[in-house]
């Protein structure tokens, strides 16, 4: 006898009824034989924001998943690649750019990004600031 009575989901009516999969590119994801990682799953859903114009949608999942894992370099560089990406950033991206840099144990391809986005937005002292407290890779 179960304590708390429980019922199985009807997976089929869900899945008829689902409104994801009405969007090719979602329902291709789904019904893969291909068994995807967590991160590719997150990384899938981030770039569909992205090509449908959905910043505002993609930025709450990175900040979710910055939130969620403060200490991991991906999720900061996740953010500073978005933010780097949009007119008017609600954050610096430098800021987190830096903390990927850092967390990463000084990771040279997040280095590169990080000088990318600097000098492509004239902010060289900030660069030089940051090679004299921290050093290159």
């Amino acid at each position: 006898m179960m304590m708390v009575p429980y019922e199985m989901p009807d997976y089929e009516k869900i899945l008829k009824n689902n409104e994801l999969l009405e969007i090719k590119i979602l329902k291709d994801f789904i019904e893969s034989d291909h068994v995807y990682s967590e991160v590719e799953q997150f990384d899938s859903i981030i770039n569909y924001t992205i090509i449908n114009n959905q910043p505002g949608q993609a930025y709450a999942y990175l900040y979710s998943s910055f939130f969620q894992s403060p200490g991991s370099y991906k999720s900061s560089y996740d953010m500073a690649r978005f933010l780097s990406m949009l007119q008017n950033s609600p954050e610096d991206p430098l800021d987190y750019f830096l903390r990927a840099y850092l967390l990463s144990n000084k990771d040279a391809k997040i280095y590169d990004s990080m000088q990318t986005y600097i000098l492509e937005n004239n902010r060289q002292e900030d660069f030089n600031e940051i090679n004299l407290r921290y050093g290159k890779p």
